[in-house]
Protein backbone atom coordinates (compact mmCIF):
# COMPACT_ATOMS: atom_id res chain seq x y z
CA UNK A 1 0.00 0.00 0.00
CA UNK A 2 1.40 3.48 -1.07
CA UNK A 3 2.31 5.68 1.73
CA UNK A 4 1.06 9.79 1.48
CA UNK A 5 3.42 12.16 3.26
CA UNK A 6 1.14 15.02 4.80
CA UNK A 7 3.48 17.86 3.34
CA UNK A 8 4.22 16.77 -0.23
CA UNK A 9 0.99 14.97 -0.75
CA UNK A 10 3.46 12.53 -2.99
CA UNK A 11 3.77 8.97 -2.90
CA UNK A 12 6.23 6.55 -1.35
CA UNK A 13 7.38 2.93 -1.52
CA UNK A 14 4.59 1.54 -3.69
CA UNK A 15 5.73 -1.64 -4.63
CA UNK A 16 3.10 -2.51 -7.21
CA UNK A 17 0.48 -5.34 -7.87
CA UNK A 18 1.87 -8.98 -6.75
CA UNK A 19 1.11 -10.10 -9.92
CA UNK A 20 -1.58 -11.74 -11.97
CA UNK A 21 -2.35 -15.65 -10.66
CA UNK A 22 0.20 -18.14 -13.03
CA UNK A 23 2.80 -15.57 -13.75
CA UNK A 24 6.23 -16.75 -12.69
CA UNK A 25 7.71 -14.31 -10.23
CA UNK A 26 6.36 -11.38 -11.89
CA UNK A 27 5.85 -8.44 -8.80
CA UNK A 28 4.94 -5.37 -9.97
CA UNK A 29 5.33 -3.03 -13.11
CA UNK A 30 8.34 -2.62 -15.16
CA UNK A 31 7.88 1.24 -14.10
CA UNK A 32 9.61 -0.27 -11.16
CA UNK A 33 12.79 -0.68 -12.15
CA UNK A 34 12.70 1.44 -15.10
CA UNK A 35 10.61 4.49 -14.51
CA UNK A 36 10.89 7.96 -12.75
CA UNK A 37 9.84 6.86 -9.41
CA UNK A 38 13.25 4.31 -9.66
CA UNK A 39 15.04 7.62 -11.32
CA UNK A 40 14.65 9.78 -8.35
CA UNK A 41 15.38 7.22 -5.84
CA UNK A 42 11.95 6.61 -4.58
CA UNK A 43 12.26 2.87 -5.53
CA UNK A 44 15.42 1.20 -4.89
CA UNK A 45 16.69 -0.38 -8.72
CA UNK A 46 20.42 -1.53 -8.99
CA UNK A 47 19.20 -2.81 -12.54
CA UNK A 48 18.62 1.18 -13.70
CA UNK A 49 21.42 2.59 -11.79
CA UNK A 50 23.59 0.34 -13.68
CA UNK A 51 21.92 1.00 -16.97
CA UNK A 52 22.50 4.87 -17.05
CA UNK A 53 26.19 4.20 -16.14
CA UNK A 54 26.45 1.86 -19.17
CA UNK A 55 24.60 4.82 -21.18
CA UNK A 56 26.55 7.21 -19.75
CA UNK A 57 29.66 5.96 -20.62
CA UNK A 58 28.69 5.61 -24.39
CA UNK A 59 27.76 9.12 -24.36
CA UNK A 60 31.01 10.64 -22.86
CA UNK A 61 33.29 8.65 -24.16
CA UNK A 62 36.54 9.84 -24.98
CA UNK A 63 36.06 12.59 -23.40
CA UNK A 64 38.37 13.76 -20.42
CA UNK A 65 37.49 15.06 -17.28
CA UNK A 66 40.45 17.28 -17.20
CA UNK A 67 38.92 19.47 -20.28
CA UNK A 68 35.63 19.63 -18.95
CA UNK A 69 32.54 21.34 -21.30
CA UNK A 70 30.78 24.10 -18.80
CA UNK A 71 28.73 27.11 -18.95
CA UNK A 72 29.07 30.15 -16.54
CA UNK A 73 25.85 30.84 -14.91
CA UNK A 74 24.80 34.17 -16.09
CA UNK A 75 22.56 35.22 -13.10
CA UNK A 76 18.98 34.93 -11.46
CA UNK A 77 16.10 37.38 -13.42
CA UNK A 78 13.67 35.92 -11.71
CA UNK A 79 11.37 37.77 -8.67
CA UNK A 80 12.63 37.13 -5.55
CA UNK A 81 9.28 35.41 -4.36
CA UNK A 82 8.84 33.54 -7.59
CA UNK A 83 8.64 30.01 -6.60
CA UNK A 84 7.91 28.49 -9.83
CA UNK A 85 11.23 26.85 -10.72
CA UNK A 86 11.29 24.90 -7.63
CA UNK A 87 10.62 21.40 -6.87
CA UNK A 88 6.65 21.39 -5.19
CA UNK A 89 7.55 20.24 -1.86
CA UNK A 90 9.97 22.98 -1.39
CA UNK A 91 7.43 25.60 -2.60
CA UNK A 92 5.30 23.93 0.19
CA UNK A 93 7.70 24.33 2.96
CA UNK A 94 8.64 27.62 2.26
CA UNK A 95 5.36 28.95 2.36
CA UNK A 96 4.75 27.11 5.69
CA UNK A 97 8.33 28.53 7.31
CA UNK A 98 6.31 32.01 5.97
CA UNK A 99 3.36 31.73 8.05
CA UNK A 100 4.46 29.92 10.70
CA UNK A 101 7.40 32.55 11.12
CA UNK A 102 4.51 35.64 11.27
CA UNK A 103 3.48 34.68 15.28
CA UNK A 104 4.26 33.31 17.84
CA UNK A 105 2.94 31.25 21.12
CA UNK A 106 2.08 32.81 24.13
CA UNK A 107 0.53 30.17 26.53
CA UNK A 108 -0.01 32.54 29.06
CA UNK A 109 -2.73 34.00 27.91
CA UNK A 110 -3.65 31.18 25.39
CA UNK A 111 -2.94 32.99 21.82
CA UNK A 112 -0.66 33.65 19.02
CA UNK A 113 0.60 36.90 18.79
CA UNK A 114 1.64 38.22 15.57
CA UNK A 115 4.85 39.60 14.83
CA UNK A 116 3.84 42.43 13.36
CA UNK A 117 1.88 45.65 13.99
CA UNK A 118 -1.76 45.89 13.17
CA UNK A 119 -2.40 42.45 12.93
CA UNK A 120 -4.90 41.03 15.90
CA UNK A 121 -3.96 38.73 18.56
CA UNK A 122 -5.58 34.84 17.92
CA UNK A 123 -7.21 33.78 21.01
CA UNK A 124 -8.42 30.45 22.35
CA UNK A 125 -10.78 30.29 24.90
CA UNK A 126 -9.76 27.84 27.59
CA UNK A 127 -11.95 24.42 28.47
CA UNK A 128 -14.48 24.33 30.49
CA UNK A 129 -15.74 21.32 32.45
CA UNK A 130 -18.78 22.42 33.91
CA UNK A 131 -21.25 20.48 31.55
CA UNK A 132 -18.68 17.48 30.99
CA UNK A 133 -21.36 15.49 31.24
CA UNK A 134 -23.62 16.55 28.28
CA UNK A 135 -20.57 16.84 26.33
CA UNK A 136 -20.21 13.11 26.56
CA UNK A 137 -23.77 12.49 26.17
CA UNK A 138 -23.17 14.03 23.26
CA UNK A 139 -20.56 11.34 22.12
CA UNK A 140 -22.52 8.47 23.05
CA UNK A 141 -25.63 9.70 21.30
CA UNK A 142 -23.38 10.60 17.81
CA UNK A 143 -22.03 6.78 18.03
CA UNK A 144 -25.43 5.78 16.83
CA UNK A 145 -24.54 7.06 13.28
CA UNK A 146 -20.68 5.41 12.55
CA UNK A 147 -22.51 2.13 10.75
CA UNK A 148 -23.54 5.88 8.08
CA UNK A 149 -20.49 7.50 8.52
CA UNK A 150 -17.75 4.56 8.50
CA UNK A 151 -16.24 4.97 5.16
CA UNK A 152 -15.82 8.89 5.53
CA UNK A 153 -14.28 8.50 8.93
CA UNK A 154 -11.78 5.52 7.88
CA UNK A 155 -11.22 8.07 4.93
CA UNK A 156 -10.82 11.17 6.84
CA UNK A 157 -8.03 10.21 8.55
CA UNK A 158 -6.03 11.64 6.36
CA UNK A 159 -6.30 14.90 4.60
CA UNK A 160 -9.48 15.46 2.94
CA UNK A 161 -8.29 16.74 -0.22
CA UNK A 162 -10.31 14.26 -2.14
CA UNK A 163 -13.88 15.51 -0.52
CA UNK A 164 -12.19 19.31 -1.58
CA UNK A 165 -11.77 18.06 -4.88
CA UNK A 166 -14.88 16.87 -5.38
CA UNK A 167 -16.58 19.96 -4.03
CA UNK A 168 -14.56 22.22 -6.50
CA UNK A 169 -14.25 19.75 -9.36
CA UNK A 170 -10.19 20.07 -8.79
CA UNK A 171 -7.87 18.23 -10.84
CA UNK A 172 -4.26 18.04 -10.23
CA UNK A 173 -3.05 19.06 -13.67
CA UNK A 174 -4.63 22.09 -14.15
CA UNK A 175 -5.02 23.06 -10.37
CA UNK A 176 -1.42 22.19 -9.11
CA UNK A 177 -1.62 25.18 -6.80
CA UNK A 178 -4.94 24.87 -5.61
CA UNK A 179 -3.80 21.36 -4.44
CA UNK A 180 -0.54 23.12 -2.93
CA UNK A 181 -2.19 26.03 -1.50
CA UNK A 182 -4.66 23.42 0.19
CA UNK A 183 -1.80 21.32 1.94
CA UNK A 184 -0.18 24.03 2.75
CA UNK A 185 -2.93 25.48 5.15
CA UNK A 186 -4.12 21.88 6.11
CA UNK A 187 -0.23 21.96 7.79
CA UNK A 188 -0.04 24.93 9.01
CA UNK A 189 -3.14 24.22 10.58
CA UNK A 190 -2.08 21.00 12.13
CA UNK A 191 0.76 22.65 13.52
CA UNK A 192 -0.57 25.50 14.95
CA UNK A 193 -3.47 23.35 17.19
CA UNK A 194 -0.79 21.20 17.99
CA UNK A 195 0.49 24.09 20.63
CA UNK A 196 -3.03 24.32 21.95
CA UNK A 197 -3.27 21.13 22.45
CA UNK A 198 -0.73 20.67 24.10
CA UNK A 199 -0.79 23.69 26.11
CA UNK A 200 -4.64 22.39 27.18
CA UNK A 201 -3.62 18.83 27.48
CA UNK A 202 -7.56 18.13 27.81
CA UNK A 203 -7.88 14.14 27.56
CA UNK A 204 -9.82 12.42 25.04
CA UNK A 205 -13.65 11.27 25.61
CA UNK A 206 -12.21 7.47 25.79
CA UNK A 207 -10.18 8.63 28.33
CA UNK A 208 -12.18 9.43 30.93
CA UNK A 209 -15.77 7.34 29.49
CA UNK A 210 -15.30 3.51 29.28
CA UNK A 211 -18.65 3.52 27.15
CA UNK A 212 -16.84 5.58 24.12
CA UNK A 213 -15.40 2.47 22.07
CA UNK A 214 -13.63 4.80 19.49
CA UNK A 215 -13.97 3.20 16.03
CA UNK A 216 -10.71 4.16 14.82
CA UNK A 217 -7.64 4.49 16.92
CA UNK A 218 -7.17 7.81 18.84
CA UNK A 219 -4.72 9.80 18.11
CA UNK A 220 -1.41 10.47 20.24
CA UNK A 221 -2.19 14.42 21.31
CA UNK A 222 -5.02 15.74 23.57
CA UNK A 223 -8.43 16.47 22.37
CA UNK A 224 -8.86 20.28 22.62
CA UNK A 225 -9.23 22.17 20.13
CA UNK A 226 -9.95 19.64 17.45
CA UNK A 227 -7.55 19.19 14.68
CA UNK A 228 -9.75 18.25 11.94
CA UNK A 229 -12.54 21.17 12.77
CA UNK A 230 -9.15 23.33 12.26
CA UNK A 231 -7.79 22.45 9.76
CA UNK A 232 -10.81 21.98 7.79
CA UNK A 233 -12.73 25.12 8.49
CA UNK A 234 -9.46 27.37 7.94
CA UNK A 235 -8.85 25.66 4.29
CA UNK A 236 -12.32 26.36 3.57
CA UNK A 237 -12.44 29.67 4.65
CA UNK A 238 -9.21 30.14 2.54
CA UNK A 239 -10.96 28.37 -0.75
CA UNK A 240 -14.19 30.88 -0.57
CA UNK A 241 -11.98 34.15 -0.03
CA UNK A 242 -10.10 32.87 -3.15
CA UNK A 243 -13.16 31.87 -5.09
CA UNK A 244 -14.70 35.60 -4.01
CA UNK A 245 -11.78 37.62 -5.59
CA UNK A 246 -11.41 35.08 -8.93
CA UNK A 247 -13.76 34.79 -11.75
CA UNK A 248 -16.00 32.09 -10.37
CA UNK A 249 -17.19 35.73 -8.00
CA UNK A 250 -19.57 36.62 -10.30
CA UNK A 251 -21.21 33.37 -10.88
CA UNK A 252 -24.78 32.82 -9.69
CA UNK A 253 -23.90 29.31 -8.18
CA UNK A 254 -20.91 30.81 -5.97
CA UNK A 255 -23.04 31.02 -2.43
CA UNK A 256 -23.61 27.30 -3.43
CA UNK A 257 -20.29 26.64 -3.10
CA UNK A 258 -19.49 28.66 -0.21
CA UNK A 259 -22.59 26.46 1.40
CA UNK A 260 -21.05 23.51 0.28
CA UNK A 261 -17.49 24.20 1.56
CA UNK A 262 -18.44 25.26 5.05
CA UNK A 263 -20.70 22.36 5.29
CA UNK A 264 -17.96 20.04 4.38
CA UNK A 265 -15.67 21.41 6.76
CA UNK A 266 -18.43 21.10 9.60
CA UNK A 267 -19.11 17.27 8.72
CA UNK A 268 -15.67 16.35 8.36
CA UNK A 269 -15.27 17.84 12.29
CA UNK A 270 -18.75 15.97 13.03
CA UNK A 271 -17.13 12.82 12.02
CA UNK A 272 -14.64 13.07 14.29
CA UNK A 273 -17.10 13.23 17.11
CA UNK A 274 -19.02 10.41 15.69
CA UNK A 275 -15.97 7.94 16.00
CA UNK A 276 -15.55 8.77 19.68
CA UNK A 277 -12.66 11.19 19.32
CA UNK A 278 -13.80 14.74 20.27
CA UNK A 279 -16.28 16.52 22.29
CA UNK A 280 -18.24 19.30 20.87
CA UNK A 281 -16.64 21.72 22.67
CA UNK A 282 -13.15 20.38 20.56
CA UNK A 283 -15.31 21.46 17.34
CA UNK A 284 -16.34 24.53 18.82
CA UNK A 285 -13.16 25.77 19.53
CA UNK A 286 -11.30 23.90 16.31
CA UNK A 287 -13.72 26.03 14.22
CA UNK A 288 -12.93 29.61 15.64
CA UNK A 289 -9.13 28.57 15.63
CA UNK A 290 -9.24 27.69 12.35
CA UNK A 291 -11.53 30.61 10.40
CA UNK A 292 -8.80 33.24 12.83
CA UNK A 293 -6.08 31.37 11.24
CA UNK A 294 -7.70 31.65 7.47
CA UNK A 295 -8.03 35.32 7.75
CA UNK A 296 -4.53 35.44 9.25
CA UNK A 297 -2.72 33.99 6.39
CA UNK A 298 -5.09 35.81 3.52
CA UNK A 299 -3.76 39.06 5.71
CA UNK A 300 -0.01 37.85 4.65
CA UNK A 301 -0.61 36.63 1.39
CA UNK A 302 -1.89 39.97 0.72
CA UNK A 303 1.64 41.37 0.72
CA UNK A 304 4.65 40.30 -1.46
CA UNK A 305 6.12 36.85 -0.37
CA UNK A 306 5.89 33.14 -0.93
CA UNK A 307 2.30 32.57 0.33
CA UNK A 308 0.82 36.08 -2.12
CA UNK A 309 2.34 33.76 -4.94
CA UNK A 310 0.87 30.76 -4.37
CA UNK A 311 -2.20 32.68 -3.64
CA UNK A 312 -2.28 34.69 -6.56
CA UNK A 313 -1.41 31.29 -8.62
CA UNK A 314 -4.17 29.45 -7.26
CA UNK A 315 -6.95 31.87 -7.73
CA UNK A 316 -5.89 32.36 -11.36
CA UNK A 317 -6.01 28.21 -11.76
CA UNK A 318 -9.85 28.93 -10.17
CA UNK A 319 -11.11 30.93 -12.98
CA UNK A 320 -9.85 29.26 -15.59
Amino acid sequence: MSKVDFLSGSFRGSSGSSGSSGSSGSSGSVFDVAGLGAFSGEITSPLLAQALINTRGDLVYGRSPDQPRYELPTGSTRAPNDLSAWDGEVRRIMCVSEFLSAFTFNPEFNRLDPKQDGRQSIEVEAPSYEDLGLQVAAVLKAAELRDDRLAEILTQYAQPISFYAMVLNLNPDRHRNVFDLMRVALYCGKSVVMEFKHHFNVPRVADICPDIDPVIQTPGHASYPAGHATETFMLSTILIALLQDSSRGASRVLGATEQQLYGLAARVSDNRLVAGLHYPMDNVAGKKLGTDLANLMISIAGQDGHLNWLFSRARQELSS
